[in-house]
C-alpha cells in the first residue's frame, strides 16, 4: 500500500478545492449563514441549504453550477464529541453542485482528477461504493482506472438518497481513503461500509436524477441535479497523514492552547479523560465563535440553547482540566486567527463575541460551583449503580440552573443513570403551574405569546444599520391582552445578520400613543417605553394582520427615555481591575454620549435574551419604530 503522497495544509486543500472548480466554469458562492433561510432547519448542516430553491427549479442559474466552503453545526451527537477521532459539532462541507448543468460522467472525472492529480492520493489507497442497481457510475469508475476490486455495492440505507417517500432522489457515490491495517478490525472482509476506523469516507457524489411516485415507479427528472460534499476536516486528516479530524492543524492549535492554559498533556490514542475535554473545548469554540458571529445569542430555545449547551459544556470540560477562572476567549482569540482569513465575518464583532462569551462563562461558573456541590452530594448518598431521582435532576435544572445535559453526563461519569421520566414529569408540572399563573398577568401572557408564535410567524429582517424608515412595513400579526397575536410586528425587507443585538427583530412593539399631528394621519408623537410595553391605541387607526399601508422608522428617544433604557443596560463588568467588555457594549456606547443632550436622537434598536435582563422591560426583545400610515 502507497504510502507517499504530498501534505497539504487546511487552507491550502481549501483553496485547492475551490479553484480547481471555479477554473472549469463553476461559479464560487460563499457560505451562507449558520441561521438558514429555510424554516425546517435549525442550523445549515450541509453544502446544499443555500441551493435548496436550484434543486426545486424556484430559481435557475446560468453558469454550469456552484461551488462553496460552507461551515456548519450538527447538533444530533453532541454527547459523543471527544469520544472518537471523526464527531464534530462544526466542520466546514466542500461541495459543488450542479442543477443539470454538469453530467454524471463529468463529475466523476473531475472527481477523480482533484483527487489523484491535484492531492495525489494514491489510487491503490482509494476505495468507491454505488448504489446496488446503478451500473451507470460502476461503468464511469472502471472507465476512469479503478479495479473492480475497489469498487463496492451497498443497497438503500448506504447509497441512496431521497427527499422522502415520494419526489426527488438518486443513488449516491462515495470515496473512501485506506487509512491503513493498523486502525481496522483484522478481518478479511473488512471493506467500506465496515463500523471500524480503517476506510475513511470523505467525499459523497449525490446524483437525483429520479422523482419517486406514491406507486413506486420512478421516472427521470426533467434535469439531473449533482449534489456532492467533501469534509474538509477529514481530508485534512487525510492530507496531513493522521487518522482523527481532531489531528489536523487547525483542531491541533486549540488543542495546543488547552494544554497550555491547562498543564494536561494531549495524547491522541486516548479518548477519556484529559485527551477527552481537550477535544471537546477545541471542537465547541470554533462552534462558538461561529454561532455568535452569525447573530445567535445564548437561550433556552431552539439554536439559541444549542449555542448555550456547547458554551456551558466548554466551561464544565475547563473544569475538569483544572482551569480555575475564565479561558473561552482565549479561544475565540485563536479561531480568529486561523479561520479569520476564510471567514472574514469572524473579524468584525469580535469584542462582541468575546463579551458574550465572557458574560456566559462567568455566569454558568456560578451555576457550576453552587449545582455541582448539590449534585455530588446527591449522588455521593446513592448506591451503586443506583438512578439518580428525577426530582433531584429536576431541582439543579431548576433551583441551580444546572442544565439536565450535564446532569445526565457527571452523573453517567459516576456511575449512575438519571431518572429522565421522573425529571420530564417535573417538568411538566412546572409547566403547567406557570400556565394557570399566567392567567389574568399580561407580563406573563406577553412572553408565553412570543415561543408560541415563534414558530407561525418567519423571522423579520433588521433594515436600521442602513435604512431609518422602510416604505411598505406590513404587520404580520397582533397581540392584545396575552392572545395569540402579536402587537404591531414590522416585517421588513432585507437581512443584517451580522448584528447580534438584534436577534428577535419581528417581537416590534407599536405600544404608542397615535396622534393625529400636522397633515399626517396617525403619525406618533413618541413611543412609551415604560413597562408593560402593551398600550391601547388610542387613535382612530386600526393595525390589521396584512396590511402594508406602513412605514417603519426608528423613534426619536429624548434624554429622560435614554436614560431609562441606559437604566435596562447591564454596566461593564470589572475584573482584575480591568473594564471588560459585555453584550450591550455597543447599546450602551450607542446610548451613552445622550444622557447629557436635552435634544431627540434617533437610536439603534436592540434586544436580548440574557437572564441577566429579567427584571427589564428589554428582556424579551422589544425595537423601537413607530408607523405612520403612507400619504
Amino acid at each position: 500500500m502507497s504510502a507517499d503522497y504530498p501534505s497539504m495544509t487546511t487552507a491550502e486543500i481549501r483553496s485547492k478545492f475551490l479553484n480547481f472548480f471555479e477554473e472549469r466554469g463553476l461559479k464560487l458562492y460563499p457560505s451562507s449563514s449558520l441561521v438558514p433561510d429555510d424554516p425546517s432547519l435549525l442550523l445549515a448542516n450541509a453544502g446544499m441549504n443555500q441551493f435548496k430553491e436550484y434543486y426545486q427549479g424556484k430559481k435557475t442559474m446560468k453558469e454550469i453550477g456552484a461551488i462553496s466552503c460552507q461551515k456548519c453545526v450538527r447538533t444530533n451527537d453532541i454527547d459523543c464529541i471527544g469520544e472518537d477521532g471523526r464527531h464534530l459539532s462544526f466542520f466546514e462541507m466542500l461541495g459543488d453542485f450542479s442543477f443539470g448543468g454538469v453530467s454524471k460522467q463529468q463529475a466523476c472525472t473531475w472527481a477523480f482528477e482533484l483527487i489523484t492529480k491535484e492531492f495525489m492520493l494514491p489510487l491503490d489507497r482509494l476505495y468507491f461504493t454505488v448504489f446496488t442497481e446503478d451500473d451507470e457510475t460502476h461503468d464511469v469508475w472502471r472507465s476512469l482506472g479503478v479495479d473492480e476490486d475497489h469498487i463496492s455495492r451497498l443497497g438503500e440505507d448506504d447509497n441512496f438518497w431521497a427527499a422522502g417517500p415520494t419526489g426527488p432522489c438518486g443513488p449516491c457515490s462515495e470515496i473512501y481513503f485506506d487509512m491503513g491495517e493498523e486502525v481496522g478490525c483484522g478481518s478479511p472482509d473488512c471493506k467500506p461500509g465496515c463500523d471500524c476506523d480503517r476506510f475513511l469516507e470523505f467525499w459523497n457524489l449525490v446524483f437525483t436524477q429520479y422523482d419517486r411516485q406514491e406507486d413506486g415507479s420512478m421516472p427521470e427528472l426533467p434535469h439531473r441535479n449533482l449534489d456532492t460534499g467533501m469534509g474538509l476536516e477529514r481530508m485534512a486528516a487525510i492530507m496531513q497523514h493522521k487518522t482523527a479530524n481532531y489531528d489536523g492543524d487547525l483542531m491541533q492549535h486549540l488543542i495546543k492552547l488547552g494544554e497550555e492554559i491547562s498543564g494536561k498533556t494531549y495524547d491522541a490514542d486516548d479518548y477519556s479523560g484529559a485527551s477527552r475535554s481537550l477535544r471537546i473545548i477545541a471542537d465547541h469554540s470554533r462552534a462558538i465563535d461561529f454561532m455568535i458571529s452569525d447573530g445567535i445569542l445564548p437561550g433556552n430555545e431552539g439554536r439559541e440553547y444549542v449555542l448555550r449547551r456547547l458554551l456551558r459544556r466548554a466551561v464544565f470540560h475547563g473544569r475538569l482540566l483544572g482551569i480555575e477562572g475564565a479561558f473561552l476567549t482565549k479561544f475565540i482569540d485563536e479561531v480568529n486567527a486561523q479561520m479569520g482569513e476564510a471567514y472574514p465575518e469572524l473579524l468584525k464583532n469580535v469584542a462582541l463575541v468575546k463579551g458574550i462569551v465572557a458574560s456566559e462563562e462567568e455566569r454558568f461558573s456560578t451555576t457550576l460551583d453552587n449545582g455541582r456541590v448539590y449534585l455530588d452530594e446527591a449522588l455521593a448518598a446513592l448506591a451503586d449503580g443506583a438512578v439518580l431521582p428525577g426530582d433531584v435532576a429536576f431541582k439543579l435544572h431548576d433551583t441551580f440552573g444546572f442544565p439536565i445535559d450535564l446532569t445526565v453526563e457527571i452523573a453517567g461519569a459516576a456511575g449512575h443513570d438519571v431518572d429522565m421520566d421522573g425529571f420530564t414529569a417535573c417538568m411538566e408540572d412546572q409547566k403547567a403551574r406557570a400556565r394557570a399563573n399566567a392567567k389574568g398577568d399580561a407580563w406573563g401572557s406577553f412572553n408565553d405569546v412570543w415561543v408560541e408564535l415563534s414558530d407561525k410567524v418567519a423571522a423579520t429582517e433588521f433594515d436600521g444599520y442602513d435604512n431609518d424608515v422602510i416604505d411598505g412595513a406590513k404587520v404580520v400579526a397582533l397581540v392584545r391582552n396575552g392572545d395569540d397575536q402579536l402587537i404591531g410586528a414590522a416585517q421588513v425587507r432585507r437581512v443584517f445578520r451580522a448584528s447580534p443585538a438584534v436577534q428577535i427583530c419581528h417581537r416590534i412593539s407599536s405600544s404608542y400613543t397615535f396622534d393625529r399631528h400636522g397633515d399626517d394621519d396617525a403619525v406618533p408623537r413618541h413611543a412609551d417605553v415604560q413597562p408593560p410595553l402593551l398600550r391601547r391605541n388610542q387613535c382612530g387607526c386600526f393595525l390589521r394582520v396584512g396590511d402594508r399601508q406602513y412605514n417603519a422608522a426608528f423613534i426619536r428617544f429624548n434624554a429622560e427615555q435614554v436614560e431609562h433604557a441606559l437604566h435596562g443596560c447591564p454596566a461593564p463588568m470589572e475584573r482584575d481591575g480591568q473594564r471588560q467588555a459585555e453584550p450591550f457594549a455597543q447599546v450602551r456606547e450607542d446610548l451613552e454620549p445622550l444622557r447629557r443632550d436635552d435634544g431627540d436622537h434617533i437610536i439603534h434598536a436592540a434586544s436580548s435574551q440574557s437572564s441577566t435582563m429579567s427584571k427589564s422591560p428589554y428582556c424579551s426583545g422589544a425595537a423601537a419604530v413607530r408607523f405612520a400610515r403612507r400619504s
